[in-house]
């Protein structure tokens, strides 16, 4: 408002002088302009009214002159004059340029959102800067926080003069600590508990000694949850028949020193009211019979907006499956406020049938349009259906490219049955980096470095490339999967490995395994979310014997001597409908596998192996349960009497029980009567592994989507199922396991935990950190 009264009186000003130095406009032909720095002449001169070449027309007025220059919002000043000559003479003070706007200290509220608030003041690079905007920019940018609970931001703004005139803007923010909830009361609730009304709001008071609060925002205040809040609170009623419910007026009392709130919220309950007469008309089409086997509420019962906002979705999902995309189901409700009861009909509109005309994608900029079109279920030329279209991005959800996918429906302009089905996604990056260095007595210095590339070069291709490098081992492994190997969607699996020990020269050696093969897997889809694949494998196995070899090692080289090349049949089932592209948001993953040597090889055997997890949001999706399971056995077959010990099951280690160093939840090899080593693990030809995990909101975390916080359970063991189920030999853990990604392709990991209830020998850690890849 200051604004608009200075610029106010600076043109009344104007305007006086101007009608009294130009008295005659007629007999002031040239214009003349002083002060002048940045706008050109040319630019000047077009801003004039009734100037032409320069030159003052009859149409000339001094007074609209001066109110078109201040509207160009350029000049902070302007006088006219009369020259001795008779010219006209403009004395111009130019506003100075904004050259460039530096925001500082922000992080609560990204760049962009404050970017957009001093746009819609006019603070933008290029643009005049007049001085009484500084006071704005401050109310604004406060403003914006106070919406966010931190009364006590502060933002300095300052101006730098530059040459030219030209100035930067330099806007330095304390963004200040948000205001925690203090009490949140609720009164007018007469039919239920306060605590009842309010279980499923978002903010909660913050209470002494609640750890959860930690982890969570619930306990600060926010404008918008608690707008959010309000919304959840009338529901509750509307679901429970209070048709006449009310919010009547809300409170916020911040306290002193601006660090807590109390929110106060006063309702009026209103009578219950029952459902009346419920009907349904319109235009049905031939799906009369679902259309009202779809309609939920029953006459006497309690009124409910759920049982409405159901009904009304069913019906138009009813008729958006066979191409009404556009249907209506129109709920008009009439109250009876002297029987409490409420008849409500259904007006439907199935409206025309629409059919696909083009399909577009927009945002993958690095993922070819071909890789997405493959997943559709809705094509160009057929009728539009809602759950193919629904389908259609879920499936590209579950591709693991995109950290968003929207899609959105558009009418073909001058038709009134086609549609343009509009997929917008948000790129993420797919590629991941394992990498590891570290010394293990006995074995040297290694270093391991792994690539994994989920979407290569945009073409939906899975390439995976692994280096391991030691004084001890050397191993290489290539991989390369085609998910649509065919256009039916017949995926190919290839991998080669390589793999070197160098241990005979150690002091500590027990044995020596030189391996290398290949694979080859064919999968084939079906539906949506299941995949049974057949393979073929060879591998040559070559073993070295050490000075102090576990006996269940020389005893098997006894039997079956040193060398192995086995061929081996793959069958395998997945299935996998999780969402998420840094980690699963919801849904569940499983796998079940089983490997056999073929005739042909030198060593009889099968594994079967299970793998899965499953992810549950809870409540508004800060927090999920997710449960993770593994389980193997394997033994020989024919002339082989055992699983050779070189594919035996481990556990311990984060891919199983954290808090365990790797493989030591393990049966352990009998060391030789005369070895000087202790005894290391040999694995066991069965295991079982089980855990849950909390997610959680990562605490004091700024920027919540490149972090993943979980508190953890686990259980589990490898064990021989010649000692039948040795539950003495599992053991459990717990802790908190954290994810962080700095940048893209590099996650950190870093793990916390504890055994529960160790036995004396265990071999624990309590912290480990790795670089992390995906399971």
């Amino acid at each position: 408002m200051s604004r608009l009264v200075l610029l106010g009186r600076t043109c009344l000003l104007s305007l006086l002088l101007a009608s009294v130095v130009v008295a005659d406009s007629h007999a002031a032909r040239n214009i003349e302009v002083d002060g002048l720095r940045r706008v050109s002449m040319a630019a000047f001169l077009s801003t004039l009214p009734g100037v032409e070449d320069g030159r003052a027309t009859e149409d000339f007025s001094a007074a609209e002159a001066i109110q078109a220059l201040y509207g160009t919002g350029l000049f902070q000043d302007i006088r006219v004059y009369t020259t001795e000559a008779g010219n006209i003479l403009f004395e111009v003070a130019e506003y100075s340029v904004i050259d460039r706007v530096s925001v500082s200290g922000n992080s609560r509220i990204p760049t962009e959102v404050l970017d957009a608030a001093l746009e819609d003041l006019d603070v933008v690079e290029g643009l005049s800067y007049q001085p009484a905007i500084l006071a704005e920019i401050r109310r604004e940018l406060e403003a914006q926080y106070s919406s966010q609970g931190r009364y006590n931001a502060r933002v300095d703004v300052s101006v730098d003069p530059l040459p030219q005139n030209r100035v930067a803007v330099i806007i330095e923010i304390d963004e200040g600590s948000p205001a925690a909830i203090r009490s949140i009361e609720l009164r007018g609730n007469e039919s239920y508990d306060a605590d009842e009304i309010l279980r499923d709001t978002r903010l909660r008071p913050r209470r002494h000694g609640d750890p959860l609060q930690l982890f969570a925002r619930r306990y600060e205040y926010n404008r918008d949850t608690y707008a959010g809040d309000l919304e959840t609170i009338n529901s509750y009623y509307l679901n429970r028949g209070h048709v006449r419910f009310n919010i009547d007026n809300t409170q916020i009392s911040l306290e002193p020193d601006l660090s807590g709130v109390h929110l106060l919220t006063e309702i009026s309950e209103g009578e219950r009211y029952r459902w009346g007469e419920v009907g349904v008309s319109g235009e049905f089409l031939e799906y009369e019979d679902e259309i009202r086997a779809a309609v939920i509420p029953e006459s006497g019962e309690w009124f409910s907006r759920a049982e409405l906002v159901d009904t009304q979705d069913a019906i138009i999902n009813i008729l958006g499956n066979e191409g009404y995309l556009f249907a209506e189901a129109e709920p008009q409700a009439s109250i009876d406020d002297s029987e409490l009861t409420v008849d409500l009909e259904f007006v439907v509109r199935p409206g025309n049938q629409m059919t696909v005309r083009h399909i577009r994608f927009e945002g993958n900029q690095g993922t070819l349009d071909e890789v997405l079109r493959r997943e559709m279920r809705i094509f160009e030329g057929e009728i539009a259906r809602s759950n193919d279209i629904a389908t259609s991005r879920r499936r590209l959800q579950q591709l693991g490219f995109f950290r968003q996918v929207n899609v959105s429906r558009e009418r073909v302009s001058g038709t009134d049955d086609q549609v343009d089905i509009l997929f917008t996604v948000e790129e993420d990056q797919t590629g991941n980096v394992q990498a590891s260095l570290g010394f293990q007595p006995g074995v040297g210095m290694f270093s391991a470095l792994e690539f994994r590339q989920d979407n290569f070069l945009g073409t939906g291709k899975n390439v995976s490339v692994r280096g391991q490098f030691g004084t001890s081992s050397t191993v290489f492994n290539l991989s390369h999967e085609d998910p649509y190997f065919t256009k039916s969607g017949i995926s190919r699996d290839l991998s080669v490995f390589y793999e070197r020990t160098n241990w005979l020269d150690r002091d500590v050696a027990t044995y020596g395994l030189d391996r290398w093969g290949g694979e080859f897997i064919l999968g084939r889809p079906f539906g949506n979310n299941s995949r049974v694949s057949a393979g073929l494998g060879f591998t040559q196995h070559d073993l070295y014997l050490g000075d102090f070899p576990p006996t269940e090692v020389t005893d098997f080289v006894a039997d079956y001597g040193r060398n192995y090349a086995d061929w081996t049949g793959e069958l395998r089932w997945d299935y996998s409908d999780q969402i998420g592209s840094f980690y699963a948001t919801e849904g569940q993953r499983h796998r079940v596998n089983l490997s056999v040597t073929l005739p042909g090889s030198d060593l009889n055997y099968y594994r079967l192996t299970y793998r899965g997890d499953t992810v549950h949001p809870l409540g508004n999706g800060d927090y999920a349960l997710r449960f993770l399971g593994q389980a193997g056995y394997g033994m020989g077959y024919g002339d082989t009497d055992r699983l050779p010990f070189y594919k035996n099951f481990y556990a311990g280690g984060p891919g199983t029980v954290r808090g365990y160093r790797d493989r030591t939840i393990s049966p352990y090899g009998t060391n030789p009567p005369n070895a000087t080593i202790e005894e290391r693990p040999l694995g066991g030809n069965a295991f079982i592994s089980t855990g849950a995990e909390l997610i959680i909101p990562t605490p004091m975390a700024r920027d919540q989507s490149v972090f993943r916080t979980a508190l953890f359970t686990d259980v589990g063991a490898a064990f021989n199922t010649d000692d039948g189920l040795p539950t003495d030999e599992f053991r459990a853990s717990y802790g908190v396991d954290v994810v962080w990604r700095p940048i893209p392709m590099l996650p950190l990991r870093f793990i916390y935990a504890q055994p529960i209830m160790p036995q004396d020998g265990d071999d624990t850690e309590s912290f480990r950190f790795t670089f992390w890849s995906n399971f």
